[in-house]
């Protein structure tokens, strides 16, 4: 291990009147500067028997100099008589502006009555104005040292105990990354299981909503509202009661409103105006048209087909009457027609009224003359049209 530049000097009986720059004497009593000061000064001391610098060992050995010249007011030496901070330096006169800090006092003990007498002064000014003199007083040790001044900004980066202290003014530094320390792996804390009921799902996100004051809104947004039965997702609602609403499930509601008058009488209207262009309603389910009054279908023609083979085809229901008309023929083909009545049946042409088949049986129940198995045979076919 190398040796410090203190311990030659001591080995070699040359530190001489630096001795009383290895360890700072600290007396309040003879502080020519406020105490609260004079501590920061002191905290900035630099532990000369651990620099094992060539270049940077004088420095430190200027630094608390001026540390001394500062809180004392003088750099002072141990064999020139008494050291700074002791009573016999307080007391000892120096030539006018011997130094910053002295001023034109010509005792410690003058300096730091006039100090204490000024009236407190701009804190900015103040500052710089000390700066100021320190660069002067580190620019005259210099001069007389011989050694080169090291700048304020680089003084207050490199210390003794940092990995520039060895550091040649002039040579590039080279930064070292820093090390990165991954973060430590904590176990999660154990919770207690939620008990009570699960509190209801908020908004995800908040609806979107784009509005007219007089003619309605679109808003984007799925229903939140517990009470209704199908929430929507999408809705275009008009100035009335009509509206365009998408729901969450995947389907959809087109209405108009309540309002009478205009609606009324104009009602609403799906249109299809490009000429012979299809319009098409397809359904994986059942279609349902309810009219309260009137259902017209309209066409050149009509068709009704029904693909089921295994069931009823096409069931028309009346609660009254059913009327067929056609102004030329009726013509009603099948397998097998079946015609049943509860009451009668009236037939009546003003023309000719033929009836051709096979064979023709008028059958009338209470004969007795009718065979048996023809008997069989018709109540077998009209046994499913009774009761």
């Amino acid at each position: 291990m190398s040796r410090t530049q203190y311990q030659i000097e001591v080995d070699n009986g040359t530190i001489g009147d630096d001795i009383h720059l290895v360890k700072p004497l600290v007396n309040e009593q003879y502080f020519i500067i406020p105490k609260e000061e004079a501590l920061k000064e002191l905290a900035k001391w630099k532990d000369i028997t651990k620099t094992t610098s060539e270049r940077w060992y004088p420095y430190n050995k200027k630094k608390n100099a001026m540390i001394y010249a500062t809180i004392y007011g003088g750099y002072g030496t141990s064999q020139g008589g008494a050291p700074p901070g002791t009573e016999g330096y307080f007391n000892k006169s120096f030539p006018p502006d011997s130094n910053s800090s002295m001023g034109s006092a010509t005792t410690p003990k003058q300096a730091r009555a006039i100090l204490l007498a000024k009236k407190p002064v701009n804190e900015e000014l103040e500052e710089f104005n000390e700066d100021a003199n320190k660069l002067k007083e580190e620019s005259a040790i210099a001069e007389e040292t011989k050694k080169v001044e090291i700048s304020k900004v680089l003084k207050e980066e490199i210390t003794d105990d940092s990995e520039l202290a060895n550091t040649l003014i002039g040579t590039p530094i080279v930064e070292t990354p820093p090390v990165i320390t991954p973060p430590a792996v904590t176990t999660p804390a154990v919770t207690t299981p939620i008990t009570t009921e699960k509190p209801p799902v908020g908004t995800k996100v908040p609806p979107i909503i784009i509005n007219h004051a007089e003619c309605g809104h679109l808003t984007f947004g799925e229903e939140k509202d517990g009470e209704t039965e199908r929430r929507r997702d999408v809705g275009l609602y008009a100035g009335d009661s009509n509206a365009l609403r998408l729901f969450r499930d995947g389907g959809f509601e087109l209405r108009s409103s309540e309002s009478e008058g205009a609606n009324q009488t104009k009602g609403s209207s799906i249109m299809q105006v490009c000429n012979n262009a299809p319009l098409t309603i397809d359904s994986e389910g059942n279609i349902t048209i309810r009219a309260k009054n009137k259902l017209i279908l309209k066409a050149d023609l009509v068709e009704i087909e029904s693909t089921n083979a295994s069931e009823d085809g096409v069931t028309i229901i009346a609660e009254h009457d059913i009327k067929l008309r056609a102004k030329n023929n009726t013509i009603i083909t099948s397998d097998n027609i079946t015609i049943d009545a509860k009451e009668r049946i009236v037939s009546h042409s003003e023309g000719w009224q033929i009836l051709i088949g096979q064979c023709i049986r008028l059958h009338e129940p209470q004969t007795k003359i009718c065979p048996a198995f023809m008997r069989e045979y018709i109540d077998n076919q009209i046994k499913t049209l009774k009761n």
